[in-house]
């Protein structure tokens, strides 16, 4: 009856601003109203001090039966059967007056308190504008403080510094990424220049990371020479998923053909989509057996 009373008290404000409630929800945790168009930040602390000043008033709610000739029918159903159902119309004092089938509280101060949360864009400009009412907010409330002070311990922090400690972390992290692309680019170029060397000199070339995947492989390749022969890469760590793929030039062995052969001492790799110049696949689990198996089938190649 708190949400149900509430989400009414909510839409007779928000028409005052002329922007009608398309549509509405009661959910278990968190409800929401349905809006033409997304609030902005000053209107929803507008609309939620209204609300709860009303709250403060005390208007009573009331369940009112008139005949069904004197009833805005507009805001009805319109599967509603206006001859065999009863109308019900809920006043909230002289605020707002709504058919309604619902159960309501009778004044408004047993809301206790309304508080607007976040909106979510949905069906081209509309939004929905989530809420919560009278002893959820309460709930929310010692949920909220739970988390933050939760997350204050894991920064070392004190809950106010939260904002400061995150944006300096991110600071960090942006830095570190960038660092780490450096060097796994500066990596990749040695890799490269390598295998260009064993390729030129025997005309295969195996590459293994124990951390790289496609994106590493990528790297690699974009910085290879143009080669003669076929080159091997494999990721992962023993325990762990991992990638593998196989490159060539056209008068090479065709890489599904190496790939045949890697499969057989790399048991239940997955995918193997590939061309004659390029194969990759990927290893659910590596074992540290099939990590010597193909650096032993690469040697005899």
């Amino acid at each position: 009856m708190q949400q149900h009373s509430g989400q009414h008290l909510i839409s007779a404000v928000l028409d005052m601003r002329e922007i009608p409630t398309l549509a509405w929800a009661l959910g278990e945790t968190v409800s929401y109203v349905e809006l033409p168009r997304k609030l902005t930040d000053a209107e929803i602390v507008e609309v939620e001090d209204q609300c709860n000043e009303y709250i403060r008033q005390g208007l009573d709610i009331t369940v009112e039966v008139p005949n069904k000739e004197d009833v805005n029918t507009t805001k009805l159903p319109d599967d509603y059967d206006t001859e065999r159902g009863i109308l019900r119309v809920v006043h909230i004092g002289n605020l707002d007056n709504n058919p309604c089938c619902g159960t309501h509280l009778s004044n408004t101060r047993e809301m206790n308190s309304i508080v607007l949360l976040h909106q979510q864009a949905i069906r081209g400009t509309n939004s929905r504008l989530h809420f919560l009412i009278g002893d959820r907010v309460r709930r929310f409330a010692r949920e909220a403080n739970a988390q933050m002070r939760a997350t204050a311990s894991h920064l070392s922090c004190m809950p106010d510094e939260i904002g400061a400690r995150v944006e300096a972390l991110e600071k960090k992290l942006r830095a570190a990424t960038k660092s780490e692309k450096a060097l796994v680019e500066d990596m990749a170029a040695a890799d490269a220049e390598a295998a260009d060397a064993e390729l030129a000199a025997a005309g295969k070339a195996y590459i293994y990371r124990r951390r790289g995947g496609f994106e590493y492989f990528n790297a690699v390749q974009r910085k290879l020479s143009p080669f003669k022969g076929f080159l091997v890469l494999a990721s992962g760590t023993p325990g762990a998923p991992g990638e593998l793929m196989v490159l060539a030039n056209e008068s090479a062995t065709p890489t599904t053909e190496v790939a045949d052969k890697i499969k057989a001492v790399v048991s239940g790799v997955q995918g193997g989509a590939g061309t004659p110049k390029r194969w990759q696949g990927k290893v659910p689990e590596w074992h540290e057996s099939q990590i010597d198996e193909l650096a032993a089938l690469m040697k005899a190649l």
